[in-house]
């Protein structure tokens, strides 16, 4: 089998984000060096070696310029949206400029995922300007809807439990939302979607998958809070959780990271009643 572009399509003709010729075309002739490697490999049916070379292949798209290019600007403007949560991280271990180079290295990682592998198996922009009356409208209920049921049900009883995950200031609720929608979002949604897709190369099991990461990740977090969760609060958080989680990921998929993003805004935006309450 030649493949036109050699990035992944399957042997037995499926589609796979590429360009492709039916390996009923025996009189094809590969035209690159892994092209024909794969080719022999066909041939001698050693499928395993195969599949490692076609491993290999997939993850050359992270060192692609364009992609290296993107990540590098995620990466920096993560950093710099990151710089004040850290800034006023008062208990933190390391310095800060330490700090900084690790999330700036880390999402270089997580952007080179969300942009060498989001758009071939999605069919869809990471970012667009064109979100559309309908994704938009749905993202504003949505975010509307899932902050009042925080704000009325929730969040009186996490204020008493984790006081340090609410500002007391403005200052302090603009630094937490830039850490949220550049970071949180990005490791939690972004990223993970990107790179389940290219495992499952089936868009719903990659966003189930990336839901249950979140909730997996919320499991950490309250696993080691100071005391245990009582059992009606702790399953409200993780309905709470996998609806939100279902959401970020349709919006995801329909309108980009600003459709996410503006979700996620809607949401950290009912700390600005309890703030505005208390002046």
């Amino acid at each position: 089998m030649f493949m036109e572009r050699f990035d992944g399509s399957g042997g037995d003709g499926t589609h796979v984000g590429a360009e492709w010729i039916h390996p009923a075309r025996v009189d094809a002739r590969p035209t690159n060096f892994l092209a024909k490697v794969y080719h022999w490999l066909m041939v001698c049916r050693l499928d395993f070696c195969r599949r490692v070379l076609l491993f290999f292949e997939l993850v050359r798209r992270l060192a692609q310029p364009e992609t290296l290019k993107s990540a590098l600007i995620g990466g920096a403007a993560t950093a710099v949206a990151c710089y004040p949560r850290l800034l006023l991280w008062t208990t933190r271990t390391h310095p800060l400029w330490y700090l900084e180079a690790v999330v700036f290295l880390g999402t270089v990682v997580l952007w080179a995922f969300v942009f060498a592998w989001h758009t071939p198996y999605t069919n869809r922009p990471v970012f667009t300007r064109h979100l559309g009356t309908g994704p938009f409208v749905m993202a504003t209920l949505a975010g509307i809807l899932c902050a009042m049921i925080l704000h009325r049900f929730l969040d009186p009883a996490l204020r008493l439990r984790t006081p340090e995950d609410y500002p007391a200031t403005v200052a302090q609720w603009i630094t937490m939302t830039l850490f949220t929608l550049a970071f949180s979002q990005l490791f939690l949604v972004f990223a993970p979607f990107a790179w389940l897709v290219r495992l499952f190369q089936n868009q719903v099991a990659a966003g189930a998958t990336t839901v249950l990461f979140g909730v997996f990740v919320f499991a950490i977090k309250t696993g080691n809070s100071p005391g245990p969760y009582p059992f009606p609060l702790l399953l409200a958080l993780v309905l709470v959780r996998v609806g939100m989680g279902i959401m970020a990921v349709l919006l995801y998929l329909r309108g980009g990271v600003i459709l996410t993003w503006w979700l996620g805004l809607l949401i950290e935006a009912r700390h600005l009643l309890e703030l505005v309450q208390l002046r």
